[in-house]
């Protein structure tokens, strides 16, 4: 089986939807990653409590990770760093990149790298059409089409 990279961007329910479509229907083992998960894990090592999401906390967290991405491409060395390690990973088999949307021309030539949308209205597909590699519907015919696609990436 191929092992496949997903840069994914869309609805929230959409994104839950597509994951529980892999590893329920296609039992993939799916890896989910995003630089600002990341960075809150720091702020966590830095005092914060992990609960209170306080307008002190949301100050710290942006002018933090606003720096970091300044200073250092943290987005974009975490990416690369996730990409190396999933590949490395013998039994990983989809890498979800989250909060990553910016990114996708950085990392559209990256063997492997796909970009996908979750739609929740035709509206929306539509406005998203010329931006990704690949948009699903979130509608009846959803969990199919994710299977079918899923099924041939990763042949």
């Amino acid at each position: 089986m191929s092992k496949v990279i997903l840069m994914i961007g869309g609805c929230r329910e959409g994104k839950n939807a597509f994951q529980k479509t892999l590893k329920e229907k296609l039992n993939y083992w799916v890896w989910n990653v995003s630089a600002q998960n990341e960075c809150q894990f720091i702020v966590g090592l830095l005092g914060w409590n992990g609960q209170d999401k306080n307008e002190i906390y949301q100050n710290f967290y942006t002018q933090l990770f606003d720096m970091a991405n300044k200073t250092f491409e943290f987005k974009k060395v975490y990416i690369t760093r996730m990409i190396d390690r999933f590949l490395a990973h013998d039994r990983a088999q989809i890498l979800i990149i989250h909060n990553a949307d910016e990114m996708i021309e950085d990392f559209k030539d990256e063997d492997g790298v796909m970009s996908l949308y979750v739609a929740k209205n035709k509206g929306e597909m539509e406005a998203n059409i010329n931006k990704y590699d690949k948009i699903f519907l979130l509608d009846e015919t959803f969990d199919s089409n994710v299977t079918d696609t899923m099924k041939i990436l990763t042949k």
